[in-house]
């Protein structure tokens, strides 16, 4: 076997191919591309910092999408105010300007309020650790794990800072799969990422993933992939990340409806009570929600005077057709009269969870309060979407269709 260097001096960068040849047969073993100038980023000041990686090129499986997902997200986040010397675009990377970009990203992030970062391309679960390919990697077994990149790596990279937050979109269907399984246990392979909980002592940090454990998330039919299209909408309206995430999850479940099953995006947080919002402040939608006076709330819907019964539970047959914040639709519910019953209020998660396993709620995807107030301040709601239904933190400002219940004495 003979290998031969190959150097080739193009304008803006080195390409150095590491070839072997076998049988008149040339194998690339290794491809750097371009190298990229960190300066910039280094030198600039910006307490709000991103490293955003999409990666196309893979040979075992090329990916569509993940280069126009880590542009809209840029775009958004630039829209919502960071500098644009404070955010790393990798595209088509390769492992070492990976490591090298996550290494300098996390030099940044140690003086740094808030330290984002995304990944879209292909990734894997193997053992129950996960891993992110670079572009143009020669991996195919468990033996070239050497040549992905732990997700440890980019958790590590952003809880450097104040704040982290890691965006993970790396779910797609990836061929090599069956090839990663545990060697001499069959059936070991797994779709998907393996599921992550965020440690106790990791303080003040959030995990976003396209899609659940185990499953595949979408490289999109359009421009972008679900997620990052959902997520480069959400936001802009510079809320807290949590309810960002939660309508995330929304918007994707929603697009993704026809597939089998479903793509529902999660996420795991060490936040507790406080808030975290991209700019430092949140300032988005719910700030300029224009509260309903109680006298405005209150009013009796004759055609929703459909009332039915769990056991010793009375409820609603449909939600209401007007939308409430949280505030408004305990108000709605207590000062509400149905037939000759009075004094009604918001189901308990469980409560509502029953109803919705007996009733068909036919509203195109709602979301119902609950009357279950989170420690971080966000409320339990139940979105429905074409009868199928999750639980979702929400923040109390936004407007939802109530759904009253009372006891039977």
């Amino acid at each position: 076997m003979k290998y031969i260097l190959l150097i080739f001096l193009l304008i803006s960068s080195l390409t150095i191919v590491l070839v072997k040849r076998e049988n008149n047969e040339v194998t690339p073993i290794y491809i750097k591309s371009k190298s990229i100038d960190f300066k910039e980023f280094t030198q600039s000041r910006g307490d709000k910092i991103a490293l955003l990686m999409g990666n196309n090129q893979y040979k075992f499986s090329h990916l569509k999408n993940p280069i126009n997902d880590v542009r809209a997200i840029k775009k958004s986040l630039i829209q919502i105010g960071l500098k644009e010397s404070d955010i790393i675009i990798l595209e088509d990377a390769s492992r070492s300007e990976m490591l090298e970009a996550l290494s300098i990203f996390q030099q940044r992030a140690t003086s740094s309020k808030i330290a984002l970062v995304y990944f879209s391309g292909h990734g894997i679960q193997i053992n129950k650790t996960n891993y992110m390919f670079p572009a143009h990697t020669t991996a195919q077994s468990d033996l070239d794990i050497e040549e992905l990149i732990n997700l440890n790596s980019f958790i590590s990279s952003a809880t450097k800072a104040n704040y982290g937050i890691i965006l993970i979109d790396a779910c797609r269907n990836n061929p090599l799969t069956r090839n990663f399984q545990i060697r001499g246990v069959r059936g070991s392979e797994q779709k998907g990422l393996g599921q992550v909980t965020l440690p106790p002592e990791l303080e003040r940090a959030i995990i976003g993933f396209a899609t659940r454990a185990g499953e595949v998330a979408d490289d999109g039919k359009g421009d972008n992939s679900p997620y990052a299209k959902a997520l480069a909408k959400n936001l802009k309206f510079n809320l807290d990340i949590r309810p960002i995430l939660s309508q995330v999850t929304r918007d994707v479940h929603r697009s993704t409806k026809d597939n089998t099953p479903p793509q529902v995006p999660i996420y795991d947080d060490t936040l507790g009570r406080e808030s975290l919002c991209l700019t430092g402040i949140c300032t988005g939608e719910s700030s300029k929600i224009e509260h309903t006076k109680p006298d405005e709330v209150v009013f009796v819907e004759p055609a929703l005077e459909n009332i039915d019964t769990i056991g010793k539970l009375m409820y609603q047959k449909e939600p209401s057709l007007g939308r409430f914040t949280w505030s408004e639709a305990k108000k709605y519910c207590k000062n509400l009269t149905l037939k000759e019953y009075s004094n009604w209020r918001l189901p308990k998660k469980e409560e509502l969870k029953k109803i919705l396993d007996k009733e068909e709620i036919e509203q195109e995807e709602i979301d119902l309060w609950t009357q279950k107030k989170r420690k971080d301040g966000l409320v339990w709601a139940i979105n429905i979407d074409d009868n199928e239904w999750y639980t979702s933190p929400t923040p109390k400002e936004w407007k939802n269709p109530s759904l009253c219940v009372k006891k039977i004495k």
